[in-house]
C-alpha cells in the first residue's frame, strides 16, 4: 500500500515472493523479496520489474546509494551493491553469520548489522556489526544478543538495536552505543523484541513490542525516556517522516502514528508491582502539577484479569482504597487545562506485608570433638562424619556439645532464636538462652547441667519486625539425647 496522509493512494500485489524490505529511489521503489532473495522496482509507470536473484533466501534490507542499491541478504549472509547498469558487486560475504538484517550509514561509509543462523547452538550470541570498504568487510563491534535488528548514525556515534529471541523464555533487548574510535557500551536494556530505531532531530526513537513502547534518548545517550505505551498495537516496523513517528502493526496491518502535539488527555499504567506476599496498601502520595488523578488496582494474579479489582480513585496523601492482596498496578490519567501542563515526575507509595510465621525446618546436635579455632566461627563447623579441619589443638573437653538449627522467615524478617532444655521426667522447660541472632550454631558447655536423658526446645520470633501481639513464632522439640560428662571409673582389684 501506498500512503498519502490518512488515506491509501496505491496498493498492488508482489507476486515475486514475499515484501520485506522496501527503498525509494528516484526510479521507482525498490522491493527486497524472500525466499530467493530478490529485488524488484515498482516504476512511476506501475509497473513492476525484477533487478537481481541473489545467491541468498533473503533480502532483509534496502538501501539507496547513489546510482545503485545496496541489498542485505541473509542465508547467506552477504552485503551485495546492484548499480543502474545491471551489474552486481559483493560488498561483504560474512561466512560466520547467518544474515545481514541492517544496513546504516556513518558519514561516507556503509555499517551492516548481522543475526546468527537459525538453530545457532552460541548461546552467548554473536550478532555483530562491520564497515564495508573496498576490500570487504572489517569487523567493528561483536554482540553478545543474536541479532542486530537496527542501526542509526548520531554525528559520529552509531547506536545499535540488539535482541535475543529464544525459542522458549522471554526476548531481552539492548541499545549499545558504538564510538568513532571504537570503544562501545550500553545505554540501555530489556525485555523484548526490537521494532526499529530513528533519529528525530538530535533525538534518537527506539520502538519495542512485547512489551510495547515508545523510548527517547538525546543524542549523547546519557539521559532517556519512555514516550508512550500501548496493549493494543504491535508494531512490527517503524518510519519517521514529517515530525510523525509511524508505527505498522504487526497483527492488523493498520498504521497508527504519534506526533508532538499534545493530546487532550491520556493515561499511563505502572508495571505490577509485586509485594511478595499479601500486602495491606498504605498511603499513596505523588509529585507533580496541572491536572493529575491517580487510581490503583490489586489482585493476586501475576497479569492483571477479571479476579483484580476495579480501579480506584485516591487522593494525594491518602490511604490507598484498593483491598489487601499480593500484585498492585496504579494509572496516571493526566488532562490538558489550567495553569500548568500535567505532570508526575514522583508517585510512592507503602504497605506492610500480611505477617507470616517463621519456620524451623530442622535442628541437630552432637557432641563437639575439634580444637579450639574453629569455637570462633561455629557455624563453620562440620557434621559428625564430615572431614574438615576444626582448628589446630588439642580437643577440647567432652561437656562442649553443638547444636545447629535452619530456620526462615517468608516475609525476610530477622529472626530471634531462644534455646530451653528440659530433663527426663521434668514438665517445665528452663530457658538456657535467649535473643540468639544472626548465627545458626552455637556450642554450649554442659558441665553443669544434670546428667542423663535430655531434650532441647528451640523457639524462633520475628518480634523485631513486628510490634505487640503482630509478631508470631515457630517452635520445634529435638529428640532426646544424652548428657553424660562422668568419666569412667576404673578399679583394680588384686
Amino acid at each position: 500500500h501506498v500512503v498519502e496522509g490518512d488515506r491509501s493512494v496505491d496498493h498492488f500485489d508482489v507476486t515475486q515472493g514475499a515484501p520485506i524490505a522496501l527503498g525509494v529511489g528516484s526510479s521507482g521503489l525498490y522491493i527486497g523479496a524472500g525466499p530467493r532473495g530478490r529485488l524488484l522496482r515498482r516504476g512511476p509507470d506501475g509497473s513492476t520489474e525484477e533487478l537481481v536473484v541473489t545467491q541468498s533466501q533473503y533480502i532483509w534490507d534496502v538501501a539507496i546509494d547513489g546510482n545503485g542499491v545496496l541489498l542485505g541478504c541473509g542465508a547467506d549472509a552477504q552485503v551485495l551493491r546492484w548499480s543502474r547498469d545491471g551489474t552486481v558487486d559483493t560488498l561483504l560475504n560474512a561466512t560466520n553469520d547467518g544474515h545481514v538484517r541492517v544496513l546504516a550509514r556513518r558519514g561516507q561509509q556503509w555499517l551492516a548489522g548481522t543475526a546468527v543462523s537459525e538453530g545457532s547452538q552460541d548461546s552467548e550470541g554473536r550478532g555483530r556489526v562491520y564497515e564495508l570498504g573496498q576490500n570487504g568487510g572489517r569487523l567493528l563491534l561483536e554482540t553478545t544478543y543474536e541479532e542486530v535488528s537496527a542501526m542509526a548514525s548520531m554525528g559520529d556515534a552509531v547506536f545499535i538495536a540488539a535482541m535475543t529471541v529464544p525459542s522458549t523464555g522471554t526476548p531481552t533487548v539492548a541499545l549499545l552505543r558504538l564510538n568513532a574510535d571504537g570503544a562501545s557500551y550500553p545505554v540501555w536494556h530489556g525485555t523484548g523484541i526490537w521494532a526499529g530505531l530513528v533519529r528525530d532531530g538530535d533525538d534518537l526513537l527506539a520502538v519495542t513490542r512485547e512489551p510495547t513502547r515508545v523510548l527517547r534518548w538525546a543524542a549523547d545517550g546519557q539521559t532517556g525516556a519512555v514516550l508512550a505505551r500501548s496493549d493494543s498495537v504491535v508494531p512490527g516496523t517503524i518510519a519517521f517522516t514529517d515530525g510523525t513517528l509511524i508505527l505498522a502493526d504487526a497483527h492488523s496491518g493498520r498504521l497508527w502514528k504519534l506526533d508532538r502535539r499534545r493530546a487532550d488527555e491520556g493515561h499511563f499504567d505502572s508495571a505490577v508491582h509485586d509485594a511478595g506476599s499479601v500486602a495491606t496498601w498504605g498511603r499513596l502520595s505523588w509529585k507533580g502539577e496541572g491536572n493529575v488523578e491517580v487510581l490503583t488496582r490489586s489482585g493476586n494474579s501475576v497479569e492483571p484479569d477479571e479476579t483484580w479489582s476495579v480501579w480506584s480513585a485516591v487522593q494525594k496523601d491518602e490511604t490507598i482504597r484498593s483491598p489487601s492482596a499480593r500484585y498492585l498496578q496504579y494509572r496516571i490519567r493526566l488532562e490538558a487545562g489550567g495553569d500548568s501542563t500535567p505532570s508526575v515526575d514522583r508517585i510512592v507509595f507503602s504497605l506492610r506485608q500480611a505477617n507470616l510465621p517463621p519456620r524451623i525446618e530442622d535442628v541437630v546436635t552432637f557432641p563437639y570433638r575439634g580444637g579450639p579455632g574453629a569455637l570462633q566461627n561455629p557455624d563453620q563447623i562440620p557434621l559428625p562424619g564430615q572431614h574438615r579441619n576444626n582448628g589446630n589443638g588439642l580437643p577440647q573437653r567432652k561437656s562442649l556439645r553443638v547444636l545447629r538449627w535452619k530456620a526462615d522467615d517468608p516475609n525476610g524478617d530477622p529472626l530471634l532464636i531462644d534455646i530451653y532444655l528440659r530433663g527426663d521426667g521434668q514438665s517445665h522447660w528452663k530457658l538456657l538462652e535467649e535473643g540468639v541472632e544472626r548465627v545458626k550454631t552455637v556450642v554450649w558447655d554442659t558441665e553443669v547441667m544434670p546428667e542423663g536423658i535430655t531434650q532441647l526446645r528451640l523457639v524462633a520470633r520475628d518480634t523485631e519486625s513486628n510490634p505487640g501481639d503482630t509478631a508470631l513464632e515457630d517452635s520445634y522439640i529435638t529428640a532426646p539425647f544424652t548428657i553424660d560428662n562422668t568419666p569412667p571409673v576404673v578399679q583394680l582389684r588384686l
